[in-house]
Parts: structure tokens; sequence; C-alpha cells
């Protein structure tokens, strides 16, 4: 049994991991490694946290058992997060076929679309649109990553101001 000398780097969006076997086995009726299973070829364990998980394993067979030791690194991925609102936002414009943005903060996406407003898109921040009416406008943001997909749903009260009077 030969275990890797150096540490074992490993990022992933699960906290159950599975790994290809990091050591070379041979004579070896079974192996087993406290805090983790053996099967199918893979090392499995629950990572509860981002950090060093140090591993002994033990090799078996009817005549001697043999031991080394190991570690992986650790570091969770992040998730897509929307900072979505929770109420109504109101947008004012002066007339139909004004751009109207919000802030609309997003971490972690890779690909972000925007569903429910023709020509709506998001961009460093920013959600827009062209507005057609005076009318509360639904959108549905998504956020993507290698870790999954968020939706937000964004409700717009768009307002279109009065022209000045003088009398």
């Amino acid at each position: 049994l030969t275990c890797p000398s150096d540490t074992i780097d490993m990022s992933s969006c699960d906290t159950m991991l599975c790994i290809d076997l990091p050591w070379n086995v041979s004579n070896a009726d079974s192996v087993i490694v406290a805090e983790a299973t053996v099967q199918d070829g893979k090392l499995c364990f629950l990572a509860t946290g981002d950090g060093d998980y140090n591993f002994t394993a033990i090799a078996y067979n009817r005549c001697s058992e043999t031991s080394c030791s190991f570690t992986i690194r650790y570091r969770r991925l992040p998730a897509p997060l929307i900072h979505c609102p929770l109420i109504e936002q109101v947008a004012h414009a002066c007339r139909p076929g004004d751009t109207v943005c919000l802030d609309l903060l997003i971490d972690n996406a890779d690909l972000v679309t925007v569903a429910g407003v023709e020509g709506a898109s998001w961009s460093d921040g920013r959600l827009c649109f062209v507005t057609d009416s005076a009318s509360v406008s639904t959108m549905t943001v998504s956020a993507t990553n290698g870790c999954g997909t968020v939706e937000c749903a964004v409700f717009v009260n768009v307002q279109f101001a009065a022209a000045p009077h003088i009398t």
C-alpha cells in the first residue's frame, strides 16, 4: 500500500465527496479507511467545511496488514446567489420606450438570464428593460454556475412621471 505524499487538492459543490482511490494497492484482500468508505474504486467521505482532511488507509490480507496516511484539502465552491428584492420595486420613466434599470446584485454566477419582459437583460449589477407602459412588469432572473441554478422573481411597478406644468 502506497499513499500519495502530496496533499490532494479538491474543489466541489458537494459535501459528500467521492474520488478515485488515491493510492496503489497490491496483494490486499481489503482496504479500510476510518471516517470514509471505499466502494467501487472510490474513496467517499463527508466534508463538513473547507480545510484539510487527514486519512489513514489500512490494507489487509491473511498474512499481515500495512498502513499509510494522506491528506485531502477541500474547498467548497459557492452556489450562485441573487440578492432578490422582497418587495415590488418602483421605477420612474418619462414615456413608453424609456429604459428602466434597477440594482440587482448577483454573486458567483457564470450565466444570468432574464425572462418575462422582451429584451430585458442583466449586466454589472443592473437589471434593465425597455418599458412600454405604466404597469407592473414581472421578470424571472436566473443565475447559473457549476453548482446549480437559482431564480428570483422581480416585480417592477413602472410609473410615468408627469411632465412639468407651469400656469
